[in-house]
């Protein structure tokens, strides 16, 4: 559609809404805090907007909350800790927009029915939160183009529902002390895996022979632009469904 302006304060009134989704168009201005009142809300999408400003923390409150879709806006600040505590979210997207900082060291802890989480194309830095492993469902990971650093958490391992990796265009590193790229070992429990994307970081070492038991569902391994040394081992023939890498 073509809405233009902001988002009327009037729907924090429609107590029995439980779909909202005004994104696509070209609306403006910030997020109602008044939106917190939509207790018994499911999904809610605003993405490819132009709304900016902070998010308000006070959402954390809609406990029945299944999407929360932000994507494509010009929102600023930091997360609000409030929203990993949604443990109803399966879909969650606030990816390209204009916000900062650290994610929640807790983030995912507990969103046990997380399948998609969209958080590339930002400025986040600092670590990679080790609890993104405790949300088990999880299929979709994007966190691309921001500023994370430190080494890439082994836990993400234990992602056994993992389709989709996309963690380039970071500062993340090998876990200090490995003489071989150590996360490779860890991804062969993700059985369910078609594409990971891992290039533009820091990451150092050399390809383990354990690459090799990646799952053959891999279709798409970018390891481009990092400094990994050493020589290509013969075990990569064993990913026969590879059409990039």
């Amino acid at each position: 559609n073509h809405f233009y302006g902001s988002i009327p304060q009037f729907l924090g009134i429609l107590s029995e809404l439980k779909l909202l989704s005004i994104g696509g168009n070209r609306l403006t201005g910030t997020i109602p805090v008044a939106l917190a009142n939509l207790t018994k809300l499911e999904w809610f999408s605003i993405g490819q907007s132009q709304i900016q400003g902070h998010i308000p923390p006070e959402l954390g409150s809609l406990t029945h909350l299944m999407v929360f879709n932000m994507q494509m806006n010009n929102l600023t600040g930091t997360l609000p800790e409030s929203l990993f505590n949604l443990s109803a979210l399966w879909d969650l997207s606030f990816t390209t927009n204009q916000l900062t900082g650290h994610l929640p060291k807790d983030a995912c802890r507990f969103l046990p029915n997380l399948e998609q989480l969209y958080m590339g194309a930002k400025n986040f830095d600092g670590p990679h939160p080790t609890s993104l492993s405790n949300a088990t469902r999880l299929q979709v990971l994007t966190a691309e183009r921001n500023k994370f650093s430190g080494p890439i958490s082994l836990e993400l391992g234990s992602l056994s529902q993992l389709t989709y990796l996309n963690l380039g265009k970071n500062m993340l590193t090998n876990v200090p002390g490995n003489l071989e790229l150590s996360i490779l070992t860890s991804f062969t429990r993700c059985r369910m895996l078609e594409e990971v994307y891992l290039s533009k970081n820091l990451l150092s070492g050399i390809l383990p022979t354990s690459v090799g038991n990646l799952t053959t569902t891999l279709s798409k391994f970018d390891l481009s632009s990092n400094q990994i040394e050493g020589t290509i081992p013969l075990a990569l023939a064993n990913l026969t469904k590879l059409i990039a890498l």
